[in-house]
């Protein structure tokens, strides 16, 4: 059943709409998580989108391709059980802040390795599948506090806040 009491209930209507998205978008605070957010699912799509391309053309791995992404999706997952562990100790902001920045300065190190040519031929893959693995279970540290901390201010447009808030970030 609806938890939120009848009283407290917007009516459902384009005039409450268009008020309720204005809102969203006039809070600073929730637009820089959306930012961020958009920022970690260019990171994350540009990933998955090549990932497969990476492993056949670049490392000749398609046929253990499965296997690998397999490998990577479990490790992965532990992001998400870190998070969990450390979100009350630490706090969502510092917890999504740190793991997003080490996403962008593993993404960093991993680019200026490869600009610099310096990766042995013999660790290439190794090296790919480490910082690709770690960037999945970095995301997992970041997307659900970022959304969280988005909609913090929001809470009486819950509902609506949360969708606008996916819809931006998953299209941006």
């Amino acid at each position: 059943p609806e938890t939120l009491p009848v009283a407290k209930r917007r009516r459902f209507s384009v005039t409450v709409l268009r008020a309720g998205l204005a809102e969203v978008l006039r809070n600073r605070m929730a637009m820089r998580y959306v930012l961020v957010l958009m920022l970690g699912f260019g990171i994350l799509f540009t990933v998955l989108t090549s990932i497969q391309l990476v492993y056949d053309q670049t490392f000749g791995r398609a046929a253990g391709f499965p296997l690998w992404f397999g490998a990577t999706a479990v490790i992965a997952s532990l992001g998400t059980v870190l998070n969990a562990m450390l979100v009350m100790r630490l706090g969502m902001r510092l917890l999504a802040t740190t793991a997003f920045a080490a996403m962008c300065v593993l993404s960093a190190l991993y680019g200026a390795v490869l600009w610099l040519d310096v990766i042995p031929q013999a660790l290439a893959f190794p090296t790919f599948f480490v910082w690709s693995t770690a960037i999945f279970l970095l995301n997992g540290m970041v997307t659900g506090n970022l959304n969280a901390l988005a909609l913090q201010p929001l809470g009486h447009l819950a509902g609506m806040a949360a969708s606008m808030i996916a819809a931006f970030s998953t299209v941006g």
